[in-house]
């Protein structure tokens, strides 16, 4: 557990400094560009454990000096080879690392959940949304809101008309 939670600060922070520096060496200044960079990272690093720990994974195979004993023959007896010992086959115990590992999972899903909730909800409210004098307005808002992040809508109350001058100009 120890070593995975090592391999994954690792590759956390490679993948940080690797996005950092690429997006200083291409010099990209637009807030949202590197706003949707970054918030890729976060989620890269938020599935990151899981990913180490179940995903695939990339064997490298060593081969192994022959035993001494099969070079020179000492490892027979009565023409038969000596059995040679099977790996042990591991099971699932419930120990505080599979619980911390299930607290984890737990806590991505549900952040992941919200997350999904409050897209949907977002997309709703701009659905219902009313054009009005060239505006976006709802009346279920009770203060400007900006949704979206590719293509970013501002939605405004219906009270947007009473408003100020400088007050509308700073929205």
């Amino acid at each position: 557990m120890q070593n995975l939670i090592l391999e994954c600060a690792l590759r956390a922070s490679l993948i940080a400094i690797c996005t950092g520096a690429v997006l200083f060496i291409l010099r990209v200044k637009a807030a949202r560009v590197r706003h949707a960079v970054w918030a890729s990272v976060v989620v890269m690093m938020l599935a990151l454990p899981v990913w180490t720990a179940w995903g695939p994974r990339a064997v490298v195979r060593v081969p192994r000096r022959a035993a001494p004993s099969a070079i020179s023959g000492q490892g027979l007896r009565e023409g038969y080879p000596v059995e040679m010992r099977k790996a042990p086959v591991r099971s699932i115990t419930l120990t505080w690392q599979t619980c911390l590992t299930g607290i984890y999972l737990l806590g991505f899903f549900a952040l992941l959940a919200r997350l999904a909730t409050g897209t949907v909800r977002a997309q709703m409210l701009v659905r219902r949304a009313n054009s009005r004098e060239g505006r976006l307005t709802s009346d279920s808002c009770a203060a400007p809101v900006t949704v979206g992040w590719l293509k970013p809508t501002v939605i405004l109350p219906e009270i947007w008309r009473r408003w100020p001058q400088a007050q509308l100009s700073a929205v």
